[in-house]
């Protein structure tokens, strides 16, 4: 009973003492980019919808970027849907591809790139960091790693985080 009385009350405390979290919504925009050829790719450009608008950032490809069929756009109720077939000389490899209005935002762009070497590539860009620049390798070791960080960053710079982890602690002998 004892033991009981003592939980409720670590509890109670906690319950007083914490202070309101807000969590923030985790709706990244994404852009996936596959070669399906010698310098072809396809591209998939989808920019999460809030309150009826979408996302204010649009994709810059390399001056060495043509458009080899007009993006296709989905409006869907959470999210806006862009597709097309672009070709670029020397391929896109080692070239930077910037998302102009991403600084005026709190949204990351999470990146999928494969190339039709089998090289993939998966990046998480900030709004500090309006770019990326595809890679010309990158393996499982450096994806590993970069998963790894962000996942560290994310826990550690959230409160709301750290009190779940504080409260599975409690829970757990």
């Amino acid at each position: 009973m004892k033991q009981i009385l003592l939980r409720f009350g670590l509890w109670l405390v906690v319950l007083l003492v914490a202070c309101p979290a807000w969590a923030h919504e985790s709706r990244p925009a994404y852009l996936e980019i596959n070669e399906i050829g010698s310098g072809r790719y396809s591209v998939l450009w989808r920019t999460p919808v809030t309150a009826g608008m979408p996302l204010p950032v649009r994709l810059q490809m390399p001056p060495a970027v043509q458009d080899l069929s007009p993006p296709v756009v989905r409006d869907l109720s959470d999210s806006r849907i862009e597709s097309r077939l672009i070709e670029s000389q020397g391929g896109l490899a080692g070239k930077r591809i910037d998302f102009v209005g991403l600084q005026g935002t709190i949204t990351d762009v999470l990146v999928r790139v494969e190339l039709a070497n089998g090289v993939q590539s998966n990046v998480l860009v900030h709004p500090s960091n309006a770019w990326v620049d595809i890679p010309r390798e990158d393996g499982w070791v450096t994806v590993a790693r970069t998963y790894v960080a962000y996942g560290i960053e994310h826990i550690l710079g959230g409160p709301d985080h750290l009190l779940f982890v504080l409260a599975l602690l409690l829970v757990v002998r």
